[in-house]
C-alpha cells in the first residue's frame, strides 16, 4: 500500500483485489461515503515496490500481462492506462514523481537498469 495526499493505491494477491486505486473524495477522509475505487488489474504480487501513487498519477505492475511482469502508468482516476513496457524481462522497485515521472529496475539489461520514462 502506498499514499500520497489523498490517493492510495493497494496490492493484495492473497485477497483477490489485485491493484486498486482509491480516491478520497471531497472530504479528503478515506472510509467515507464519497471515496471512489477503480480496479486497476486482478494480477498483482502485494508487493508494496511494484506499486507507487504521487499527485494524480499511479504505477503498477501488472503480473498477469502478456509476456510478463509490465509497467502501467495512470493519470487521474479515470484516465487510460498506458502500459509501458513489453519485455518480458524481470521488473520491479517503481518509483513515481508527482508530474507522471515513473522509475523501475529492469533487467532488460546485464547488470539490471534503472529506466525511466517521462510523459
Amino acid at each position: 500500500m502506498r499514499v500520497s495526499g489523498t490517493r492510495m493505491i493497494l496490492a493484495d494477491a492473497n485477497g483477490g483485489i489485485g491493484v486498486v486505486l482509491l480516491d478520497a473524495g471531497p472530504d479528503g477522509l478515506f472510509n467515507t461515503a464519497d471515496d471512489r475505487a477503480r480496479q486497476l488489474t486482478i494480477h498483482a504480487r502485494s508487493l508494496a515496490s511494484e506499486v507507487a501513487v504521487a499527485g494524480d498519477w499511479a504505477a503498477w505492475l501488472d503480473t498477469g500481462a502478456p509476456g510478463g511482469d509490465q509497467v502501467f502508468l495512470l493519470h487521474g482516476l479515470d484516465g487510460a492506462p498506458m502500459q509501458l513496457t513489453a519485455s518480458t524481462s524481470a521488473k520491479g522497485h517503481l518509483a513515481l514523481d508527482p508530474d507522471g515521472l515513473v522509475h523501475w529496475l529492469d533487467a532488460v539489461m546485464s547488470p539490471q537498469a534503472i529506466m525511466t520514462f517521462v510523459p
